[in-house]
C-alpha cells in the first residue's frame, strides 16, 4: 500500500486514467496509445476485477487492467506468452522489484 495520500483522475485531459501523490509525481498511467477528441471515455471497475478505460463514443475499450498485468494475476485473467508480473519494489514504492512471473518460453 502507497504511504502517501494519492488521487486518480479519471480520465484525464488526454483521455488516460492517472494515479499521482500529492505533489503531482505519477506513480501510474494508462498510457493509452490511442488519445482521441472524444470526451466521453469512462473508467469502470467490473465485477471480475478488472479495471476497463472505454471510449463510449467509440463503443470500444481502450485499454483494461487484464491486459495490462503489473504485479497480482487474478481468476479470468489469461496466461499466455505476453502476461507478465512484477513485483513492486517495496510496500510504499510500486517500482519494479526483483521478482517476474511469466510464461516459460522454452517451453
Amino acid at each position: 500500500m502507497l504511504r502517501e495520500a494519492n488521487l486518480a483522475k479519471a480520465p484525464k485531459e488526454d483521455g488516460n486514467l492517472e494515479v499521482w501523490n500529492t505533489t503531482g509525481y505519477v506513480y501510474w498511467s494508462t498510457k493509452c496509445v490511442e488519445n482521441s477528441s472524444s470526451t466521453n471515455r469512462t473508467v469502470k471497475l467490473m465485477d471480475s476485477g478488472n479495471l476497463v478505460l472505454r471510449d463510449e463514443q467509440l463503443a470500444k475499450s481502450l485499454w483494461e487492467s487484464f491486459q495490462n498485468p503489473t504485479d497480482t494475476f487474478l481468476p479470468g485473467m489469461k496466461m499466455d506468452k505476453h502476461l507478465e508480473l512484477i513485483s513492486w519494489t517495496g510496500d510504499g514504492d510500486p517500482g519494479k522489484g526483483n521478482f517476474t512471473f511469466k510464461q516459460d518460453q522454452e517451453g
